[in-house]
C-alpha cells in the first residue's frame, strides 16, 4: 500500500485515532455486565461480540501476496520532496544522495586508518 507523498504523519495519526477511538468499549461492556451480576461467562461473550466486526473488515482486505507485491512495485525516493522545495525556492544544489557504492572491506586499507 502506497501512501501519498507530504501525508504520512496525517495518515499515521488517523491511524492511531482508529484504532483508539473505541478501545474503551469491551472493558466497558465486560465490567457493566459483571457489575449486573451475570456470570462471567456472560460478560466473555458479550466481549467475543466486538470481534464480529473485526473479523468483517479483515475479510475485506486483499490477499496478503497482493498488499507484498504491490508494495514491491512502489518506488520510493526519499529525496523528492527536497528537490522540489529546492527547485521552487530556485537554489537546485545542496542535497547529496548517498552513493551506491559498497562499503570497503579490503583488510589492508581498513588497518591503515
Amino acid at each position: 500500500m502506497s501512501v501519498p507523498l507530504n501525508v504520512e504523519t496525517e495518515l499515521a495519526g488517523f491511524f492511531n485515532f482508529c484504532s483508539q477511538i473505541l478501545a474503551w468499549l469491551p472493558p466497558l461492556a465486560f465490567t457493566i455486565v459483571v457489575e449486573a451480576n451475570m456470570e462471567l461467562p456472560w460478560a466473555l461473550s458479550v466481549v467475543g461480540i466486538f470481534f464480529i466486526p473485526g473479523i468483517f473488515f479483515l475479510m475485506l482486505c486483499g490477499k496478503w501476496e497482493d498488499i507484498v507485491k504491490e508494495g514491491e512495485t512502489v518506488e520510493v525516493d526519499f529525496y523528492e520532496y527536497l528537490r522540489l522545495s529546492q527547485i521552487q525556492a530556485g537554489t537546485v544544489d545542496g542535497i547529496e544522495e548517498p552513493s551506491e557504492e559498497k562499503p570497503n572491506t579490503d583488510p589492508e586499507k581498513i588497518d591503515s586508518c
